[in-house]
């Protein structure tokens, strides 16, 4: 089976390294044949001639990337040029459209592209006639695929009730840390610290997207309380959001450069804590949790299937920060029930690797049902 991505599959800077170690741990259980290595790097030149003729024709731009154009110029400059038998994509307009009809192709998303364009504002970057023909273009990939694998129910849920894609040929099956085992200290965790003071990690670019205020305004309550907290985050230059008494700022971590740097962040936080506005995932979860550290979020896009049940807690999308701190308070106030918590992450930190994801998805070809959406139970509150 060959698996395709938007770029270079085979290198750990394509889109945040989840094609990068998917396929190595396909490649590596004999699931994917190899992994495209499609230069996206080399479409600025016919970008930029797209976007002019389609100013030119339709008073519009933008959308490349979800053209027909891009497919079969991007397969070409990967080497692609004969379809290949059995495909995986993990970008929904991929393979190109003279694949289609000689190939079995599946797909394994995070979300579909209505969810994207919707959620994450990118209707506003690409012409309405242009989001109408993608639309309809991804929607009869969809009917076409063998069977469709979603990182989480939110986006399954989209197929079926958007894109009225049959639930017996939908299947959830959350991606993992993009972490590999050499990333992950050996010898178990450091020796346990008290709580004092109650380390709140956050990881992200777009601190509001990311809803860094929300965190901040949870330890605030806390502190009000007389916990000692802070709010240790990465990702983003101290000097590009205001300062707070709470907050710790310690800039941008490049893992492919610092992942040692990156590991002992994560690992000094007694939770990892995402409660974004708009999210598909959130596999800054999974690396907490890869990690041996638990992970707080909340039941908002597919944050819900980044926290397996008991390695952390999922409030409801409603949840408020009083909430959310009252949980935190109990832990600051029975430390022993906090270690308990976070030796069970430790000893169950192998969920959420892409060697696990690989098996669930041998099982899925194998005619397994136990992912398909037609046996998933909603999501619930943990």
């Amino acid at each position: 089976m060959l698996f395709v991505a938007l770029g270079d599959a085979t290198d750990v800077r394509t889109w945040c390294g989840m094609p990068y170690f998917l396929s190595s741990a396909g490649i590596q259980a004999g699931f994917f044949e190899k992994a495209a290595r499609l230069p996206y790097e080399s479409q600025r030149r016919p970008r930029a001639v797209w976007n002019l003729l389609r100013l030119l024709r339709h008073a519009e731009r933008g959308g490349y990337q979800f053209s027909i154009e891009c497919g079969e110029r991007l397969f070409r400059a990967g080497g692609l040029f004969q379809p290949h038998g059995e495909v995986l994509s993990q970008f929904p307009m991929f393979p190109p459209d003279s694949w289609l009809d000689t190939s079995d192709i599946s797909y394994y998303v995070d979300a579909t592209l209505k969810q994207i364009f919707d959620v994450y504002g990118i209707s506003a970057k690409v012409g309405k006639r242009m989001r109408s023909e993608v639309l309809a273009r991804e929607r009869d990939r969809y009917e076409r695929a063998h069977r469709i694998i979603c990182w989480s129910r939110w986006a399954a849920e989209s197929m079926r009730n958007d894109y009225g894609i049959a639930p017996s040929k939908l299947f959830v099956v959350p991606a993992a840390a993009n972490l590999s085992d050499a990333d992950v200290p050996e010898g178990g965790e450091p020796p346990e610290t008290d709580l004092s003071p109650l380390r709140l990690g956050f990881i992200g670019k777009q601190v509001e997207r990311k809803n860094l205020a929300l965190l901040l305004r949870v330890a605030e309550l806390l502190d009000r309380r007389g916990v000692r907290v802070e709010v240790a985050a990465v990702g983003f230059a101290p000097d590009s959001v205001a300062t707070h008494r709470l907050l710790r700022p310690l800039g941008f971590i490049d893992k492919r450069t610092n992942m040692r740097d990156f590991v002992s962040f994560v690992r000094s936080c007694h939770f990892g804590c995402l409660f974004s506005h708009a999210e598909a995932f959130g596999i800054a979860n999974m690396e907490f949790i890869r990690l041996g550290v638990p992970a707080m979020t909340w039941d908002v896009g597919g944050l819900a299937d980044t926290v397996p049940e008991g390695l952390g807690h999922v409030f409801a999308a409603e949840a408020q920060a009083d909430e959310i701190a009252e949980k935190l308070h109990e832990y600051a106030r029975d430390e022993a029930a906090y270690h308990r918590l976070r030796r069970a992450v430790r000893a169950r930190s192998r969920e959420v690797t892409y060697e696990r994801v690989v098996g669930r998805l041998q099982k899925v070809w194998a005619g397994d049902k136990h992912d398909c959406l037609t046996t998933v139970l909603s999501p619930v509150s943990r």
